[in-house]
């Protein structure tokens, strides 16, 4: 690695890529700390945004505005789905690394230097950056489950993370020259698990996984979140994100999935009968997990009357679902 400085004409050598959909509050925020964020000398950086179908105030959010000397590259894409907007992001980025961060994290002072120099010193290919709930959004019934929904990284292993957390991590863009992407049908579909499918199939392509504590960010979610709709919501789209992991790439077999199901939801039902659950203002574990399971089961009962798009831990999907249509889009970058 070549650590001589860079001038602001240099080419960037971090692309950090943020997707953000109708949360023009939180991205202006996010945005204004991302300015007071670390450029180290040997660091070139460029922000990239895309907007996945936005309809809210975001676009003038974004526009006019530079950061780190540099405009903001701005693509809309109008197909739904995070995993479209990853895609298009990562083919317009320049730089020779690419970090990601979600719309609502308030990254430390140092995070991107933390997160970026593993990879460009060649110890790692991969980082995953820590991440923790503002404290404000902290509360007391929480569990480390409950943390882990709201994308807290404090149940990885530092020293071998089994997958990334999209809302802080790395990657060596060198690592996708064979043609890897993000699924979209995942995505746009299932609404979770886009994130660890991609990383996973990068662990399995050979990448080296690390994690760097000093890159920290901050969630500062919406405090409706919390709810117990949202935290139901969630569990039902892990479920189902977690059948499609399971049946189309790590093939694990699931024997008599309906009949689980059946016995699933009967206990659900059951236990919030007996626990009167609508006088609880949140989700307790529980019920997040009997949710999850039902829909985990229910899911995974229908994706076994399908064909596996993948081969058993494949790197590229053998055919295109619905969800990968050619994708419409156009970019700016601020003057």
């Amino acid at each position: 690695m070549n650590f001589a400085k860079r001038t602001p004409h240099s080419e960037p050598n971090v692309s950090v890529i943020l997707c953000t959909k109708n949360r023009a509050p939180c991205l202006a925020e996010t945005l204004d700390v991302l300015t007071r964020v670390r450029i180290p000398e040997w660091m070139d950086a460029q922000l990239v945004v895309a907007d996945n179908g936005s309809e809210d105030e975001t676009s003038a959010v974004v526009q006019n505005r530079t950061i780190w000397q540099k405009p903001i590259k701005c693509l809309y894409v109008n197909k739904t789905g995070k995993g479209s907007a990853l895609n298009q992001a990562i083919a317009v980025a320049a730089g020779d690394v690419f970090a990601f961060i979600d719309d609502d994290v308030h990254p430390t002072e140092g995070w991107l230097e933390a997160l970026t120099l593993p990879i460009f010193e060649e110890k790692l290919d991969c980082v995953v950056g820590r991440v923790e709930l503002a404290p404000h959004l902290i509360r007391d019934w929480m569990e480390p489950r409950h943390r882990w929904v709201m994308a807290d990284t404090s149940f990885l292993d530092p020293e071998n993370p089994t997958s990334a957390v999209g809302a802080n991590w790395a990657h060596r863009a060198s690592l996708l020259a064979s043609g890897m992407k993000y699924d979209e049908e995942l995505s746009a579909d299932y609404s979770a698990y886009e994130d660890t499918l991609f990383s996973m199939q990068l662990k399995e392509s050979g990448a080296r996984f690390g994690m760097s504590r000093d890159a920290l960010v901050f969630h500062h979610f919406d405090e409706a979140r919390l709810s117990r709709e949202a935290f139901t919501r969630r569990a039902i789209n892990e479920g189902r994100g977690r059948a499609y992991l399971e049946w189309h790439w790590l093939q694990v077999e699931t024997s008599n999935p309906w009949v689980k199901y059946l016995k699933s939801s009967f206990r659900l039902k059951w236990l919030q009968w007996m626990h009167e659950v609508h006088q609880l203002s949140h989700l307790p574990l529980w019920e997040l997990d009997l949710i999850e399971k039902v829909s985990f089961y229910k899911t995974y009962t229908q994706l076994k009357k399908s064909d596996r798009v993948y081969e058993r831990r494949g790197l590229r999907k053998l055919r295109s679902g619905t969800s990968d249509a050619p994708l419409g889009s156009s970019s700016y970058e601020n003057a």
